[in-house]
């Protein structure tokens, strides 16, 4: 048996995803000098991560600014093509203005690009051992969600259809209803779960168990 094996088994596995190479290398190297990380992938973009033949993940390294699909919109990507995969925002964004939003998207920690390496290891050892790194503020804020919520069957079916990934044109189509009753819907559902836009009713309803 191959002691590296047992040796890699242990440490966290990390995807970086930046579209900036230096970023990439940057960081790749700081990780790599910690003994209880390993870099398994990297990519430019959510689209090139989703190609990747990367089995297992443990932590996901996301910028926000990426060309094509965005860091907020893709991590629902990300999760379900790594559903174990705990995600990491790694920005130069500021978290008072960037952090509530991911932490409604589902991110499990926000880290600054400028943070120290130790700082950065130890952000990502947080969110793969299931804690969230967060500042206090960001925490509360994003607690400040409805628990229970009730949805008319209309309701109901809207949501589903969002989740699967419809648009609110195809859902109105579906439902045999006009597109300004399916946005009236969408409207009310927004207004229950504290959303702005369809991502986050998502997240939201996910996180409260309406949907799977």
């Amino acid at each position: 048996m191959d002691p590296s094996a047992d040796d890699d088994a242990s440490r966290v596995s990390m995807l970086i995803i930046d579209d900036h190479p230096l970023v990439r290398e940057g960081l790749g190297r700081v990780l790599a000098a910690a003994e209880d990380l390993r870099v398994v992938a990297e990519a430019e973009s959510i689209e090139a991560a989703l190609d990747l033949t990367v089995d297992h993940v443990d932590v996901v390294t996301l910028d926000l600014a990426l060309p094509g699909i965005g860091g907020l919109e893709g991590m629902g990507m990300i999760r379900s093509r790594w559903p174990a995969a705990k995600v990491l925002i790694l920005t130069v964004h500021p978290e008072a203005t960037h952090a509530p939003a991911c932490a409604q998207h589902g991110a499990d920690g926000f880290v600054s690009k400028s943070a120290t390496p130790s700082e950065i290891r130890n952000a990502i050892l947080t969110v793969a051992k299931g804690g969230r790194h967060f500042s206090n503020a960001v925490l509360a804020a994003s607690a400040e969600r409805p628990t229970r919520v009730m949805l008319s069957p209309r309701e109901a079916e809207v949501l589903r259809r969002l989740a699967a990934g419809q648009r609110i044109t195809d859902v109105a189509t579906a439902m045999g209803v006009s597109v300004k009753t399916a946005s009236t819907h969408k409207m009310r559902l927004q207004r229950k779960l504290g959303a702005n836009n369809t991502a986050q009713i998502v997240v939201m309803a996910r996180n409260i168990g309406l949907i799977s």
